[in-house]
C-alpha cells in the first residue's frame, strides 16, 4: 500500500471509530469482517476483536435467504449499489432484528473485493396497540403459523404466494423482535395478540 492510500485507509478507520453507526468492512470471499467500529460490536454483543475474520452471515441470520443469494450473485458480477439485507441476531437471550445496508468500495483502497456494512438496529419496542391495527391478511397469517402450517399451506389459505407469506411473517418478526416462527408464535401469545383460549389460534380481537 502506498503513502496516500496508507493515509487514505488510516482516515477511513478513525472515521469508523467516531461513526455512531454499526459499520464494518468485510470481504466479499466468504463475507468474513475485517474492520468493525465500536458501535457495531456493541450492537451485536461481541468485542469487535473477537469479530475479525469471522463471516457476517454467522453474526447475522437472514430474514430471506434469497436475498442473500440475490447479493451473492450480484457482488460475484461486480454490480455496484446498495443491497439492503434484513436480518436478526440474538445478544444473550435478547433477540435483536435490524437491516444490513451492503456495497462495494474502492478495492484499490482495501483489496479483495471489499464490502462497505452498515449495521441499522430495529429499536422500536413492540406495542400491542400497534399490532392490534395489523391488516387481516397478516393476523390470519399469524393464526396459521400458529396452529403449525407449512409456509406453503398458509398461502393457499390467504390466496398468497409463499414469497408473499414470507414477506408478511418477516415484518410481523421484525415487529415483534423475535428471529422466528416459533419465538413469533410465543411472543404473540405472551403479547395478548393471539386467544389462549381458543383452537384453533385466533386472533384476540377477531369478532368473526
Amino acid at each position: 500500500m502506498n503513502r496516500e492510500l496508507s493515509i487514505r485507509y488510516n482516515q477511513l478507520i478513525n472515521m469508523f471509530d467516531r461513526f455512531p453507526l454499526g459499520s464494518a468492512i468485510c470481504y466479499t470471499n466468504g463475507f468474513r469482517l475485517r474492520v468493525v467500529n465500536p458501535a457495531f460490536g456493541e450492537a451485536v454483543g461481541v468485542a469487535r476483536e473477537q469479530l475479525r475474520d469471522r463471516s457476517l452471515l454467522d453474526v447475522f441470520t437472514a430474514v430471506d435467504s434469497a436475498a442473500v443469494e440475490q447479493l451473492t450473485d450480484a457482488l460475484l458480477r461486480r454490480q455496484h449499489g446498495r443491497f439492503p439485507l434484513d436480518v436478526h441476531w440474538t445478544v444473550g437471550s435478547q433477540a435483536h432484528s435490524g437491516h444490513l445496508t451492503v456495497e462495494l468500495v474502492d478495492e484499490a483502497l482495501l483489496g479483495e473485493l471489499p464490502l462497505l456494512v452498515f449495521l441499522h438496529v430495529d429499536r422500536r419496542e413492540p406495542q400491542r396497540e400497534s399490532l392490534m391495527t395489523l391488516e387481516p391478511v397478516a393476523a390470519r397469517i399469524l393464526e396459521l403459523v400458529a396452529t403449525g402450517a407449512t409456509t406453503a399451506v398458509v398461502a393457499r389459505h390467504v390466496g398468497l404466494t409463499v414469497d408473499g407469506v414470507n414477506y408478511h411473517l418477516g415484518r410481523l418478526c421484525r415487529r415483534l423482535d423475535v428471529p422466528n416462527r416459533v419465538a413469533l408464535v410465543a411472543r404473540a401469545y405472551a403479547l395478548g395478540l393471539l386467544d389462549p383460549s381458543t383452537w384453533p389460534p385466533r386472533s384476540a380481537d377477531d369478532n368473526r
